[in-house]
């Protein structure tokens, strides 16, 4: 029989915060995401010369945030690591947690400023009685909506936009954009890609990231390399050659002592064993599940 006790670790949360979340719906896998970083942070405590403290009102400081693997997501959830960005940037999306980057490993914590969340309230059916409707609260009518050629047309990009994985906030996006930017800059005979083909580049450029290990801060420096060079620059134009070739990349700028880490071998025997790593893991995908 279980018998859980606080004293064996506990999360604090606010009544106000908890009132607020039973008024909204957070759909199922998006729920277990948020909660895992509740726990990850509101169910521990802050540490202080490697112990727990108290505030001055004798209450322990729990944590803000923790950096928290997309592994330790999939083993509280059991949620595949290949969903958790996506689930990750609808939270982000709705405002209900914040992400703060400044290693491969990210920090989450709970956005606990309510009023900035941007969710919907609690599903409510809607039931239509004669010329009334119920319940009281209803937020939009629709129109009757005669299928034409021109509306179905729409609603098929409108499905397509809705299925898109990432958002114009998320980090992912950011140095997709930044990519497409820099080689728009370098070779004028490429034409700005539409949303589908971002979507598809941000497809590879979060594999760089979350299956290689790459890191967001290593991936901009390896553009601004590329951009540079004569031979890659006609070589890299899509995030997918830049992830097939970024071992070799990451070569060539330890080579040519064109980094921060020229003076430090140990750092560069690190990278050097990572970017091995990377090379064995992008031909074992190859034969594997195409994620």
């Amino acid at each position: 029989m279980a018998n859980p006790q606080r004293e064996n670790g506990h999360i604090d949360i606010a009544n106000e915060i908890m009132d607020h979340l039973i008024k909204i719906r957070i759909p199922g896998e998006e729920r277990q995401i948020f909660d895992v970083i509740m726990r990850q942070t509101w169910g521990y405590c802050e540490l202080k010369n490697g112990k727990p403290y108290k505030d001055k009102d004798g209450n322990w400081v729990k944590k803000k945030f923790d950096y928290i693997s997309n592994t330790q997501f999939e083993k509280f959830t059991g949620i595949k690591r290949r969903k958790i960005w996506n689930i990750i940037n609808k939270l982000l999306d709705k405002n209900l947690i914040i992400k703060k980057s400044d290693s491969s490993i990210c920090k989450y914590g709970i956005q606990k400023d309510w009023e900035k969340w941007k969710v919907s309230p609690k599903k409510v059916t809607v039931i239509k009685n004669g010329d009334r409707v119920s319940p009281n609260m209803v937020t939009e009518v629709s129109p009757i909506m005669v299928h034409t050629k021109e509306n179905i047309q729409k609603k098929k990009y409108k499905r397509k936009i809705s299925q898109l994985s990432f958002g114009e906030s998320d980090e992912i996006y950011q140095l997709t954009l930044y990519f497409e930017e820099k080689i728009r800059e370098n070779n004028q005979a490429i034409k700005k890609g539409n949303e589908p083909q971002l979507q598809r580049w941000c497809k590879d450029m979060d594999r760089l990231i979350r299956l290689d290990g790459a890191n967001p801060d290593e991936i901009k420096r390896i553009i601004d390399f590329v951009v540079k060079d004569e031979f890659w620059d006609e070589n890299i134009l899509c995030p997918a050659s830049l992830r097939k070739h970024y071992p070799r990349l990451w070569k060539k700028i330890i080579d040519k002592g064109e980094n921060q880490i020229k003076n430090s071998k140990d750092k560069v025997k690190n990278i050097e064993e990572r970017l091995k790593n990377m090379s064995r893991l992008q031909e074992e995908e190859k034969g594997g599940e195409n994620l």
